[in-house]
């Protein structure tokens, strides 16, 4: 997983607005995973497996986010400027 940056999302990117959320565990092949069921009205029902340590991975990074936003939205506004973003 990367660490928390600004990035510009690859121009074939699909963004959508989830209306449900779901969190799923199963395990395959001995592994554990947990993952996210999606559904949105664009492109209907999908899911994103993780392993725990990759789930670990996202929570620091989202958590990191959630406590740099001042940073992360003064960056945003610069680069936004830029015409970066």
């Amino acid at each position: 997983m990367s660490t928390a940056r600004l990035i510009h999302a690859p121009d074939d990117t699909i963004s959508v607005g989830p209306t449900e959320v779901d969190v799923i565990y199963e395990q395959h092949g001995g592994e554990e995973l947990l993952s996210l069921l999606i559904n949105t009205a664009r492109v209907g029902h999908f899911s994103i497996a993780f392993t725990v340590d990759e789930v670990r991975a996202v929570i620091a990074n989202l958590s990191m986010m959630v406590d740099n936003l001042e940073h992360l939205r003064a960056e945003w506004a610069r680069h936004n400027e830029l015409g970066e973003i």
